[in-house]
Protein backbone atom coordinates (compact mmCIF):
# COMPACT_ATOMS: atom_id res chain seq x y z
CA UNK A 1 0.00 0.00 0.00
CA UNK A 2 2.82 2.31 0.83
CA UNK A 3 4.25 1.53 -2.52
CA UNK A 4 1.04 2.48 -3.80
CA UNK A 5 0.55 5.94 -2.36
CA UNK A 6 4.04 6.97 -2.96
CA UNK A 7 3.62 6.22 -6.75
CA UNK A 8 0.16 8.24 -6.51
CA UNK A 9 2.28 11.15 -4.88
CA UNK A 10 4.54 10.80 -7.44
CA UNK A 11 2.39 11.07 -10.43
CA UNK A 12 0.97 14.31 -9.15
CA UNK A 13 4.08 16.17 -7.97
CA UNK A 14 5.01 18.30 -9.94
CA UNK A 15 7.83 20.02 -7.41
CA UNK A 16 11.66 19.23 -8.48
CA UNK A 17 12.23 15.89 -7.46
CA UNK A 18 14.97 14.49 -8.99
CA UNK A 19 18.61 15.94 -9.91
CA UNK A 20 21.00 14.71 -12.35
CA UNK A 21 24.41 15.59 -11.10
CA UNK A 22 27.76 15.77 -13.23
CA UNK A 23 30.17 15.68 -10.43
CA UNK A 24 33.06 15.32 -12.63
CA UNK A 25 34.53 16.05 -16.13
CA UNK A 26 37.50 14.08 -16.13
CA UNK A 27 37.23 10.34 -17.92
CA UNK A 28 39.70 7.62 -17.98
CA UNK A 29 37.38 6.20 -21.26
CA UNK A 30 37.13 7.70 -25.13
CA UNK A 31 34.21 6.51 -25.94
CA UNK A 32 32.92 7.13 -30.08
CA UNK A 33 29.41 7.36 -29.30
CA UNK A 34 30.20 10.16 -25.82
CA UNK A 35 27.39 12.97 -26.01
CA UNK A 36 29.82 14.93 -23.62
CA UNK A 37 32.92 14.62 -25.13
CA UNK A 38 33.53 18.32 -26.07
CA UNK A 39 33.32 18.98 -21.97
CA UNK A 40 35.70 16.01 -20.89
CA UNK A 41 38.63 17.40 -18.60
CA UNK A 42 37.90 20.90 -18.87
CA UNK A 43 36.95 23.38 -15.85
CA UNK A 44 37.13 23.45 -12.70
CA UNK A 45 35.22 21.35 -10.87
CA UNK A 46 32.85 21.91 -7.87
CA UNK A 47 34.76 21.11 -4.97
CA UNK A 48 33.45 19.41 -1.98
CA UNK A 49 33.02 22.73 0.40
CA UNK A 50 31.16 24.01 -2.28
CA UNK A 51 29.06 21.13 -3.29
CA UNK A 52 27.99 21.51 0.38
CA UNK A 53 26.80 24.72 -0.06
CA UNK A 54 24.99 24.31 -2.75
CA UNK A 55 22.80 21.38 -0.96
CA UNK A 56 22.38 23.28 1.81
CA UNK A 57 19.58 25.16 0.35
CA UNK A 58 18.38 22.86 -2.06
CA UNK A 59 15.60 21.65 0.32
CA UNK A 60 14.70 17.67 -0.43
CA UNK A 61 15.70 15.91 -3.75
CA UNK A 62 13.79 12.35 -4.07
CA UNK A 63 16.49 10.98 -5.97
CA UNK A 64 20.28 11.64 -7.42
CA UNK A 65 21.21 10.74 -10.95
CA UNK A 66 24.74 10.95 -10.43
CA UNK A 67 26.80 11.93 -13.78
CA UNK A 68 30.45 12.26 -15.60
CA UNK A 69 32.75 12.01 -17.05
CA UNK A 70 33.49 8.96 -14.62
CA UNK A 71 32.37 9.80 -11.14
CA UNK A 72 34.74 7.11 -9.23
CA UNK A 73 37.58 9.16 -10.51
CA UNK A 74 36.33 11.53 -7.73
CA UNK A 75 37.94 10.45 -4.23
CA UNK A 76 34.93 12.41 -2.24
CA UNK A 77 32.14 10.85 -4.49
CA UNK A 78 31.11 9.19 -1.06
CA UNK A 79 30.66 11.98 0.61
CA UNK A 80 29.03 13.77 -1.83
CA UNK A 81 26.41 11.50 -1.74
CA UNK A 82 26.47 11.27 1.34
CA UNK A 83 25.74 15.17 1.57
CA UNK A 84 22.60 15.04 -0.33
CA UNK A 85 21.30 11.78 1.61
CA UNK A 86 21.51 13.58 4.79
CA UNK A 87 20.81 17.14 4.35
CA UNK A 88 18.22 17.02 0.93
CA UNK A 89 16.83 13.06 2.71
CA UNK A 90 18.11 11.70 -1.00
CA UNK A 91 17.40 8.09 -0.72
CA UNK A 92 17.62 6.94 -4.23
CA UNK A 93 21.25 7.41 -5.83
CA UNK A 94 21.80 6.56 -9.19
CA UNK A 95 25.69 5.75 -10.28
CA UNK A 96 26.83 5.11 -13.92
CA UNK A 97 30.14 4.21 -14.42
CA UNK A 98 32.72 2.10 -17.12
CA UNK A 99 33.57 -0.23 -14.31
CA UNK A 100 37.36 0.32 -14.69
CA UNK A 101 37.96 1.27 -11.11
CA UNK A 102 36.90 -1.70 -9.72
CA UNK A 103 38.40 -1.31 -5.97
CA UNK A 104 36.63 2.19 -5.65
CA UNK A 105 33.70 1.43 -7.28
CA UNK A 106 33.21 -1.69 -4.51
CA UNK A 107 34.47 0.41 -1.76
CA UNK A 108 32.55 3.53 -2.53
CA UNK A 109 29.18 1.30 -2.41
CA UNK A 110 30.59 -0.27 0.81
CA UNK A 111 30.98 3.18 2.60
CA UNK A 112 27.55 4.77 1.01
CA UNK A 113 25.39 1.85 1.93
CA UNK A 114 27.19 1.12 5.74
CA UNK A 115 26.35 4.94 6.35
CA UNK A 116 23.30 5.71 4.68
CA UNK A 117 20.94 2.94 6.41
CA UNK A 118 17.51 3.93 4.34
CA UNK A 119 19.56 4.37 1.01
CA UNK A 120 18.98 2.63 -2.02
CA UNK A 121 21.80 2.59 -4.01
CA UNK A 122 21.67 1.46 -7.93
CA UNK A 123 25.16 1.42 -10.09
CA UNK A 124 25.06 1.11 -13.73
CA UNK A 125 27.44 -0.46 -15.29
CA UNK A 126 28.53 0.06 -19.10
CA UNK A 127 28.23 -2.57 -21.18
CA UNK A 128 28.52 -1.47 -25.22
CA UNK A 129 28.85 -5.16 -26.76
CA UNK A 130 30.93 -8.44 -26.63
CA UNK A 131 34.69 -7.73 -25.70
CA UNK A 132 35.64 -7.01 -29.11
CA UNK A 133 32.54 -4.29 -29.51
CA UNK A 134 32.51 -2.94 -25.95
CA UNK A 135 36.25 -1.95 -26.13
CA UNK A 136 36.26 -0.58 -29.49
CA UNK A 137 33.11 1.42 -28.51
CA UNK A 138 34.72 2.47 -25.43
CA UNK A 139 38.08 3.52 -26.62
CA UNK A 140 40.10 0.98 -24.05
CA UNK A 141 41.02 -2.25 -24.38
CA UNK A 142 40.69 -4.50 -21.34
CA UNK A 143 37.31 -2.72 -20.45
CA UNK A 144 35.24 -5.35 -21.42
CA UNK A 145 37.01 -7.39 -18.53
CA UNK A 146 37.51 -4.94 -15.69
CA UNK A 147 33.46 -4.77 -16.22
CA UNK A 148 33.10 -8.16 -15.62
CA UNK A 149 35.53 -7.72 -12.71
CA UNK A 150 33.13 -4.84 -11.14
CA UNK A 151 30.31 -7.01 -11.32
CA UNK A 152 31.30 -9.68 -9.64
CA UNK A 153 33.54 -7.78 -6.88
CA UNK A 154 29.86 -5.83 -5.90
CA UNK A 155 28.50 -9.52 -5.48
CA UNK A 156 29.45 -9.05 -2.25
CA UNK A 157 28.49 -6.31 -1.23
CA UNK A 158 25.16 -6.85 -2.21
CA UNK A 159 25.43 -10.15 -0.24
CA UNK A 160 26.29 -8.04 2.56
CA UNK A 161 23.26 -5.60 2.01
CA UNK A 162 20.73 -7.41 0.79
CA UNK A 163 17.57 -5.47 -1.21
CA UNK A 164 19.76 -2.15 -1.02
CA UNK A 165 22.34 -2.67 -3.96
CA UNK A 166 21.42 -2.69 -7.36
CA UNK A 167 23.36 -3.61 -10.05
CA UNK A 168 22.30 -2.89 -13.79
CA UNK A 169 24.25 -3.64 -16.85
CA UNK A 170 23.58 -0.73 -19.18
CA UNK A 171 24.00 -0.34 -23.09
CA UNK A 172 23.90 2.32 -25.54
CA UNK A 173 22.69 1.37 -28.92
CA UNK A 174 23.45 2.65 -32.36
CA UNK A 175 23.39 0.87 -35.67
CA UNK A 176 26.92 -0.49 -35.09
CA UNK A 177 25.97 -2.80 -32.35
CA UNK A 178 22.59 -2.90 -32.78
CA UNK A 179 22.89 -6.44 -34.43
CA UNK A 180 25.40 -7.91 -31.53
CA UNK A 181 22.18 -7.44 -29.03
CA UNK A 182 20.46 -10.68 -28.79
CA UNK A 183 24.03 -11.92 -28.29
CA UNK A 184 24.81 -9.50 -25.60
CA UNK A 185 21.83 -10.30 -23.46
CA UNK A 186 22.15 -13.70 -23.50
CA UNK A 187 25.64 -13.56 -22.71
CA UNK A 188 24.00 -10.99 -19.58
CA UNK A 189 21.94 -13.77 -18.43
CA UNK A 190 24.63 -16.76 -18.59
CA UNK A 191 27.40 -14.58 -16.87
CA UNK A 192 26.35 -11.40 -14.95
CA UNK A 193 24.32 -11.57 -11.75
CA UNK A 194 22.75 -8.30 -12.54
CA UNK A 195 19.20 -6.71 -11.36
CA UNK A 196 18.51 -5.41 -14.99
CA UNK A 197 20.15 -4.91 -18.30
CA UNK A 198 18.74 -1.87 -20.17
CA UNK A 199 18.98 -0.25 -23.76
CA UNK A 200 19.63 3.69 -24.40
CA UNK A 201 19.72 5.48 -27.77
CA UNK A 202 22.72 7.10 -28.78
CA UNK A 203 22.36 10.65 -28.62
CA UNK A 204 23.70 14.10 -28.93
CA UNK A 205 26.63 15.29 -30.39
CA UNK A 206 28.70 12.10 -30.43
CA UNK A 207 32.19 11.97 -31.11
CA UNK A 208 32.58 9.30 -33.44
CA UNK A 209 30.82 10.57 -36.70
CA UNK A 210 30.90 7.28 -38.56
CA UNK A 211 28.91 6.03 -35.90
CA UNK A 212 25.11 6.23 -36.99
CA UNK A 213 21.72 6.68 -35.27
CA UNK A 214 18.80 4.39 -35.49
CA UNK A 215 16.83 4.61 -38.19
CA UNK A 216 13.36 4.09 -38.35
CA UNK A 217 13.19 0.66 -39.43
CA UNK A 218 15.86 -0.03 -37.02
CA UNK A 219 13.76 1.28 -34.20
CA UNK A 220 11.54 -1.19 -34.83
CA UNK A 221 13.87 -4.24 -33.88
CA UNK A 222 15.45 -1.94 -31.19
CA UNK A 223 11.78 -1.83 -29.90
CA UNK A 224 11.23 -5.13 -29.87
CA UNK A 225 14.59 -6.64 -28.42
CA UNK A 226 13.63 -3.99 -25.65
CA UNK A 227 10.40 -5.46 -24.57
CA UNK A 228 11.04 -8.97 -24.97
CA UNK A 229 14.36 -8.12 -22.82
CA UNK A 230 12.20 -6.21 -20.41
CA UNK A 231 9.96 -8.81 -19.90
CA UNK A 232 12.36 -11.32 -18.84
CA UNK A 233 13.83 -8.95 -16.06
CA UNK A 234 10.78 -7.38 -15.10
CA UNK A 235 8.90 -11.36 -14.43
CA UNK A 236 11.53 -11.76 -12.17
CA UNK A 237 10.79 -8.80 -9.53
CA UNK A 238 6.86 -8.17 -10.21
CA UNK A 239 3.51 -9.77 -9.98
CA UNK A 240 2.04 -10.22 -13.21
CA UNK A 241 -0.23 -6.79 -13.38
CA UNK A 242 2.52 -4.78 -12.04
CA UNK A 243 4.81 -6.39 -14.98
CA UNK A 244 2.14 -5.66 -17.31
CA UNK A 245 1.93 -2.12 -15.95
CA UNK A 246 5.86 -1.46 -16.36
CA UNK A 247 5.69 -2.99 -20.24
CA UNK A 248 3.13 -0.74 -21.34
CA UNK A 249 4.78 2.29 -19.44
CA UNK A 250 8.16 1.12 -21.34
CA UNK A 251 5.96 0.48 -25.05
CA UNK A 252 4.80 3.96 -24.32
CA UNK A 253 8.59 5.05 -23.66
CA UNK A 254 10.11 3.64 -26.70
CA UNK A 255 7.22 4.88 -29.09
CA UNK A 256 7.94 8.51 -28.24
CA UNK A 257 11.39 7.77 -29.20
CA UNK A 258 10.43 6.33 -32.47
CA UNK A 259 8.21 9.75 -33.04
CA UNK A 260 11.44 11.52 -32.33
CA UNK A 261 13.95 9.60 -34.20
CA UNK A 262 11.16 10.07 -37.54
CA UNK A 263 11.15 13.92 -36.86
CA UNK A 264 7.99 14.06 -34.90
CA UNK A 265 7.09 16.09 -31.63
CA UNK A 266 6.54 14.78 -28.42
CA UNK A 267 2.79 14.19 -27.62
CA UNK A 268 3.05 16.02 -24.10
CA UNK A 269 5.13 18.65 -22.66
CA UNK A 270 8.75 17.50 -21.32
CA UNK A 271 8.96 18.09 -17.82
CA UNK A 272 12.44 18.67 -17.73
CA UNK A 273 13.20 22.10 -16.20
CA UNK A 274 10.07 20.94 -13.91
CA UNK A 275 10.58 17.95 -12.00
CA UNK A 276 14.31 17.35 -12.97
CA UNK A 277 17.05 19.74 -13.09
CA UNK A 278 21.05 19.49 -13.94
CA UNK A 279 23.74 20.94 -12.47
CA UNK A 280 27.23 20.76 -14.60
CA UNK A 281 31.23 19.76 -12.95
CA UNK A 282 31.43 23.74 -13.07
CA UNK A 283 28.27 24.81 -11.41
CA UNK A 284 26.41 25.69 -14.28
CA UNK A 285 22.57 24.50 -14.35
CA UNK A 286 20.52 23.52 -16.81
CA UNK A 287 16.65 22.53 -17.11
CA UNK A 288 18.13 19.68 -19.90
CA UNK A 289 21.53 18.23 -20.51
CA UNK A 290 20.71 19.02 -24.20
CA UNK A 291 19.44 23.37 -23.59
CA UNK A 292 22.11 26.55 -22.87
CA UNK A 293 22.84 26.95 -18.91
CA UNK A 294 20.17 29.35 -17.55
CA UNK A 295 22.80 30.29 -14.62
CA UNK A 296 25.87 29.47 -12.80
CA UNK A 297 26.21 28.99 -9.43
CA UNK A 298 29.70 30.01 -8.27
CA UNK A 299 28.33 33.32 -9.91
CA UNK A 300 24.74 33.12 -7.50
CA UNK A 301 26.02 32.61 -4.16
CA UNK A 302 26.07 28.94 -4.63
CA UNK A 303 21.76 29.69 -4.57
CA UNK A 304 20.10 27.15 -6.90
CA UNK A 305 16.75 28.40 -6.37
CA UNK A 306 17.76 31.81 -7.34
CA UNK A 307 18.32 30.21 -10.49
CA UNK A 308 15.89 27.52 -10.86
CA UNK A 309 13.06 30.61 -10.12
CA UNK A 310 15.45 33.21 -12.50
CA UNK A 311 13.39 34.87 -15.91
CA UNK A 312 15.80 32.79 -18.10
CA UNK A 313 14.63 29.53 -16.20
CA UNK A 314 11.17 30.39 -17.37
CA UNK A 315 11.84 31.45 -20.68
CA UNK A 316 13.38 28.45 -21.23
CA UNK A 317 10.54 26.32 -19.68
CA UNK A 318 7.86 27.94 -21.79
CA UNK A 319 9.71 27.42 -24.94
CA UNK A 320 10.36 23.79 -23.85
CA UNK A 321 6.02 23.89 -23.93
CA UNK A 322 5.39 25.89 -26.48
CA UNK A 323 8.06 23.93 -29.38
CA UNK A 324 7.34 20.64 -27.73
CA UNK A 325 10.90 20.52 -27.33
CA UNK A 326 11.72 16.90 -28.30
CA UNK A 327 14.36 14.42 -27.60
CA UNK A 328 14.63 10.87 -27.15
CA UNK A 329 17.23 11.31 -23.30
CA UNK A 330 15.30 8.19 -21.56
CA UNK A 331 16.04 9.90 -18.34
CA UNK A 332 13.91 13.16 -19.43
CA UNK A 333 10.94 10.84 -20.95
CA UNK A 334 10.45 9.10 -18.14
CA UNK A 335 10.19 11.56 -15.79
CA UNK A 336 7.98 13.16 -17.98
CA UNK A 337 5.58 9.75 -17.95
CA UNK A 338 5.80 9.17 -14.47
CA UNK A 339 4.77 12.74 -13.28
CA UNK A 340 1.71 12.81 -15.76
CA UNK A 341 -1.41 12.04 -13.80
CA UNK A 342 -3.04 11.07 -17.03
CA UNK A 343 -0.60 8.94 -17.96
CA UNK A 344 0.75 7.15 -15.02
CA UNK A 345 -2.65 6.86 -13.32
CA UNK A 346 -4.96 6.07 -16.26
CA UNK A 347 -3.74 5.40 -19.27
CA UNK A 348 -1.23 3.01 -18.15
CA UNK A 349 -3.09 1.32 -15.38
CA UNK A 350 -6.22 0.40 -17.98
CA UNK A 351 -3.70 -0.80 -20.79
CA UNK A 352 -2.24 -3.66 -18.43
CA UNK A 353 -5.58 -4.30 -17.00
CA UNK A 354 -6.27 -4.96 -20.44
CA UNK A 355 -3.39 -6.59 -21.71
CA UNK A 356 -3.72 -9.15 -19.29
CA UNK A 357 -6.89 -10.16 -19.83
CA UNK A 358 -6.15 -10.66 -23.71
Amino acid sequence: MNRYLNFVINALDRRLSMLVFFVTARCNSSCRGCFYWKSLNKGRELRLAEIRRISDGLGRIRALLVSGGEPFLRDDLAEICMQFYNKNKTHVISIPTNGLLTEEIAETALKLLTSCPDLRLTINLSLDGLEETHDYLRGVKGNFNRVMETEKALRSVKAAYPGRLTVNAQTVVSSYNLDEMPRLIEYVRRNMRVDYHSFELMRGDYRDKTLKPLTGKQMKRYIELNLENDNYHLSRHFSQLARRYFLEKKMYFYNMQAKVIKGRKLPLCCLAGRVIGVIEPNGDVRLCELLEPVGNLRKSAYSFRSIWRSRKAREQRQMICKTRCSCTHCVFLYATIEHSPRIALCDLPMRAVKSRGD
